[in-house]
């Protein structure tokens, strides 16, 4: 999987620290849904056992990446 312009949009939605929603006005939406699922695939993200699926943090990869993207 690549990490497309909007999936990268999305990753940094979730730089804030704890557990967060990324943007919580567009969960739901089968397109971010969906840009999460494939971000947890790619290990970028790690979802929230306790508090359900819709809940996500960034992993020390998904830090990595947004440095990366930074330059």
């Amino acid at each position: 999987m690549k990490l497309t312009k909007d999936r990268l949009w999305w990753l940094k939605q979730f730089e804030r620290g704890g557990w967060t929603l990324g943007r919580p006005n567009l969960v739901g939406v089968k397109k971010w849904d969906a840009h999460s699922a494939a971000l947890v695939k790619m290990g970028l993200l790690e979802p929230d056992a306790e508090l359900g699926t819709k809940n996500h943090r960034l992993t020390d990869a998904g830090r990595n990446a947004l440095d990366k993207e930074r330059g």
